[in-house]
């Protein structure tokens, strides 16, 4: 389900810079909860990471 999903995105260029996602009073925060092994969690949290969607160790 999570290559799907991954799959339908845009390709990631690793040597573009990220965009600045500084926060400002206009957003909200917004949660997600993945529910699956303890490595499926973790890979799907570190590849939401590369796509600039997630934070890690926050």
């Amino acid at each position: 389900m999570l290559r799907a999903f991954l799959s339908s995105l845009p390709p990631i260029d690793p040597g573009a810079p990220l965009p600045d996602r500084q926060p400002s009073d206009a957003w909200e925060e917004v949660r997600v909860l993945v529910i699956s092994s303890p490595e499926g969690v973790r890979e799907t949290v570190h590849e939401l990471h590369r796509r600039g969607f997630a934070q890690v160790g926050v």
